[in-house]
């Protein structure tokens, strides 16, 4: 099922106290222990619950929630472990996209759609911050790290010879997708800042913010927050992730990708076009940034 989308600037989310609407601010939201992303109706969130348990959560204003991811345990993507030393699992639920029903990967996680579809999301004029509360009672504070339009997200673009690469890259990488059906919930946000990702597919799981870094030669990503099969991570003060990162051109690694000090992820730039940007990934893949154009 594809879920179409409108171009407002604001959001109005049913609330579990009554059923009033709730206006939130279309964009990336950041707390110590959270990351949200809302864009005309779409949401995906992070939510540290405790220091061994990480979820993510797909939601739509008018399906509810999608799918539910919970990372359990604690290890850095270098595989190193810490805090409470537990080894990474991770357990899931989408929404079936005909029936309604939970398909999940274990008796617990059949509970996740119902319980996490009380969660509420609203924003509070007085603090001037979004306030996540989890049906439990738990409850997580969040600024605006990042405004986002909506017109600007899939927007399409004319050909101009006069942006840089790194310019194309910063435009064309403004997208927002989701896709889900009875067996796989998928969903992207990717704002000039921000690369927001949530996808899981019977064991294949991959949830994951990244702060952009563009360059004429080529794109990076800092991993801010990760849930896949053997990571589970958030970084230890997560409003630290609200600052700018820039990416180092000495890092960028020509055929190949790169993964230096300073934690992020390079791509260099394989091919440039009018129409198409290529990436060298690792060990061969490749990585496209597509320019949108005019259906006229």
């Amino acid at each position: 099922m594809m879920i179409s989308c409108s171009t407002a600037e604001k959001t109005d989310w049913n609330t579990r106290n009554g059923g009033e609407m709730n206006i939130v601010e279309n964009g990336i939201w950041i707390g110590e222990n959270a990351t949200i992303a809302v864009v005309d109706g779409l949401q995906i969130s992070f939510l540290r619950v405790r220091e061994d348990l990480i979820i993510s959560l797909l939601n739509h204003k008018e399906d509810g929630t999608i799918g539910v991811v919970y990372g359990e345990g604690t290890k850095d993507e270098a595989g190193n472990s810490f805090g409470a030393l537990r080894e990474p699992f991770t357990q899931t639920a989408i929404k079936h996209s005909e029936t309604g029903e939970p398909v999940a990967s274990s008796e617990e996680a059949k509970t996740y759609i119902r319980n996490h579809s009380a969660d509420e999301i609203r924003y509070d004029t007085e603090k001037s911050k979004l306030i996540y509360t989890m049906h439990n009672g738990a409850e997580f504070e969040l600024v605006l790290a990042e405004k986002i339009k909506a017109a600007d997200i899939n927007q399409t673009h004319e050909i101009d010879h006069e942006l840089t690469i790194a310019q194309r890259l910063a435009l064309w990488n403004q997208q927002m997708s989701v896709a889900w059906d009875d067996s796989k919930a998928s969903a992207t946000i990717n704002s000039e800042k921000y690369s927001i990702f949530f996808y899981v597919e019977g064991k294949h799981i991959y949830c994951r913010v990244g702060q952009n870094g563009f360059s004429d030669k080529g794109f990076a990503m800092l991993s801010t927050v990760c849930i896949r099969a053997n990571e589970v991570r958030m970084l230890e003060n997560n409003m630290l992730s609200i600052n700018d990162f820039i990416a180092e051109d000495e890092w960028f690694t020509e055929e190949t990708c790169a993964f230096p000090p300073d934690g992020a992820w390079y791509w260099s730039v394989k091919e440039v076009t009018d129409d198409l940007i290529t990436l060298h990934g690792c060990q061969g893949d490749v990585y496209h940034f597509y320019r949108v154009k005019s259906t006229e």
